[in-house]
């Protein structure tokens, strides 16, 4: 079981609609005209960026709280309806990754922290949803550690198979990736096609850690796994 990221692992960075629609949310339900400016939003989850800019411009708790459901439904509808062509931001070597570990017959699914409408809105954009069956999303936790379970038992519900952690790869391009699958006992890759370079990458303690997705031996590499 293969449990993949989107923003900077499958795809190159968040789309510009994506962070648009925070801002949005922010006004629509809240009222404030807020932005994700000196945000770090790498290897978060929408959920944890969502409550973390409305905390540091002083929203109480049970205010956001109360308003995070509608806003996370403003937020997907806000994406889906901007449609756009996401084909060429699938990163170098993706599809062929996807293609050989399916046909390994190799079950992938999503690990991420965009909320499940958007994640399969990009992914649908880009034309490579078609490879994943389910996974864990930014609506259901905060901490993105807590997504590993939840991927798995939503992939073993769908595709009727028993997944353990020690089963599992998960692959990110953030020490947060990383984080998440070690504390959940998966193996876990680090891809450097984010914001981070291969030294910090190193740094986390992934098991493997790749410059990219490209190359005849990254198949491989993730099948030893």
């Amino acid at each position: 079981m293969y449990l993949f990221d989107i923003d900077g692992t499958l795809l190159r960075g968040a789309t510009g609609v994506h962070r648009e629609a925070f801002s949005h949310v922010c006004s629509a339900v809240y009222g404030l005209n807020l932005s994700l400016d000196g945000i770090v939003t790498a290897g978060r989850t929408d959920s944890w960026i969502f409550a973390e800019v409305l905390r540091l411009h002083g929203v109480a708790e049970d205010v956001i709280s109360a308003g995070m459901r509608t806003a996370f439904e403003v937020m997907v509808k806000y994406v889906q309806e901007k449609p756009c062509d996401l084909t060429h931001t699938v990163l170098p070597g993706v599809r062929d990754v996807l293609d050989g570990l399916r046909r390994e017959g190799r079950v992938l699914g999503l690990l991420t922290g965009n909320l499940s409408g958007i994640a399969w809105t990009k992914l649908a954009q880009a034309d490579i949803a078609k490879y994943f069956t389910g996974g864990g999303f930014g609506e259901e936790s905060a901490d993105r550690a807590h997504l590993v379970p939840i991927a798995l038992a939503h992939v073993e519900r769908i595709a009727g198979i028993r997944v353990r952690p020690q089963d599992t790869v998960v692959i990110g391009d953030t020490p947060l990736d990383i984080d998440a699958g070690r504390r959940a006992g998966t193996h876990t890759v680090a891809v450097a096609t984010g914001p981070y370079d291969l030294d910090a990458l190193k740094v986390s303690g992934a098991d493997l850690v790749l410059p990219s997705f490209e190359g005849t031996a990254v198949l491989q590499e993730l099948l030893a796994l």
